[in-house]
């Protein structure tokens, strides 16, 4: 037999069994292996994707926060914006039968928020609750995007608190009371807390002890106006005090008037009549200034013998809006340095008691 054809026949044989176990351990260590960096690969992109969504958790956190940042920057451009900006042209359209939206419907359909002052601080005087109040209401009205929660309400209406009224306010933020759940609610305690609930007694008591005094009839009538709508009174008693705290120079003028029906009306009649005298008084005063400097004295020249020097010419008025002094019986007065009104000696017209008397009456 060829030993070369023994060979070929010998690697034609199929292998033993012990040779295909051995094939088999080392597949099986190759596949262990391969499983194995399969589960490392696996980890490893678990630890990735883990990684990876940390990260997006981060991002989202910073976008809101930019977001919010941006809204707080929105909110604070439309505050400092001018109130008064140039109107973009419009084209007419026909009249539409439309109700007349509100501030806050304006507002809420795109427009700026228009720009309007903080409301005074208030340190808890009962006559001042309500007012302040009504201010915060009027901010929460035309801003409603700037107060859009009740919490937003509630956190600015006690940082323009003051005083006591922020020591109380400070006390019930802590605690979170029910008030803190709506601005309405913290309205009402305050009400509670600092109206002392009796304004309409007050205001009674007021009207009966107010007066005119030096002020005009119309800066009067403010004071007057605020009274009486606190106060239970009827309009005829309403007119009957106006009337009584008036100065006795508008009494004199209402004389010859007939009363009104209404306190309106009340008013409006004696703001008339007030203006009348007060330019009245302004035209008598440019026809005929007082003479306070002596410092342009005419020529002296000799007095009237039928007039004693101290005393004045009785046959001339004495008041010099009504009628004017005789030329030499003013020389007199100024030479001896007499009132030209009275012709007093010790005083100019300026301050001329008799003067000042006689426009009392």
């Amino acid at each position: 037999m060829d030993p070369a054809n023994g060979s070929q026949n010998r690697d034609l044989e199929p292998p033993t069994a012990m040779q295909r176990l051995g094939n088999a351990e080392r597949d099986i260590h190759r596949m262990t292996g391969d499983v194995s960096s399969l589960l490392r690969l696996g980890n490893e992109q678990q630890q990735q994707l883990q990684q990876t969504q940390q990260l997006l958790q981060q991002q989202q956190h910073l976008i809101h926060e930019q977001q919010d940042h941006l809204a707080h920057i929105t909110r604070l451009l439309a505050q400092l914006s001018p109130q008064s900006q140039p109107a973009a042209p419009v084209i007419a359209s026909p009249p539409a039968s439309t109700a007349p939206e509100s501030p806050a419907q304006a507002t809420a359909a795109g427009a700026p928020e228009p720009r309007i002052g903080n409301p005074e601080r208030f340190n808890g005087d009962p006559k001042q609750v309500r007012p302040f109040l009504t201010s915060c209401r009027l901010q929460f009205s035309l801003q409603p995007r700037t107060f859009a929660t009740e919490g937003t309400k509630v956190g600015y209406t006690i940082t323009h608190l003051t005083g006591r009224a922020r020591l109380w306010g400070t006390a019930e933020f802590e605690r979170q009371t029910p008030a803190c759940a709506s601005f309405e609610l913290f309205a009402e305690e305050m009400l509670k807390v600092f109206d002392l609930g009796s304004s309409s007694e007050e205001a009674s008591q007021e009207l009966l002890s107010i007066r005119q005094g030096r002020r005009t009839v119309a800066d009067y009538s403010i004071d007057f106006r605020t009274l009486a709508r606190r106060s239970p009174w009827n309009m005829a008693a309403l007119v009957d005090v106006f009337f009584a705290s008036l100065a006795d120079y508008i009494k004199d003028e209402l004389v010859s008037h007939e009363r009104p029906s209404t306190l309106d009306d009340a008013i409006a009649l004696a703001v008339r009549i007030d203006r009348r005298i007060q330019t009245r008084r302004r035209d008598r005063g440019r026809q005929n200034p007082p003479a306070t400097s002596s410092r342009h004295v005419p020529t002296v020249q000799p007095s009237s013998p039928t007039t004693p020097p101290n005393q004045p010419d009785l046959s001339e008025p004495m008041e010099i809006g009504r009628a004017s002094l005789s030329p030499a019986e003013r020389r007199r007065r100024i030479s001896s340095n007499l009132c030209l009104y009275c012709g007093g000696e010790g005083h100019r017209v300026a301050n001329c008691p008799l003067k000042a008397q006689a426009h009392q009456t």
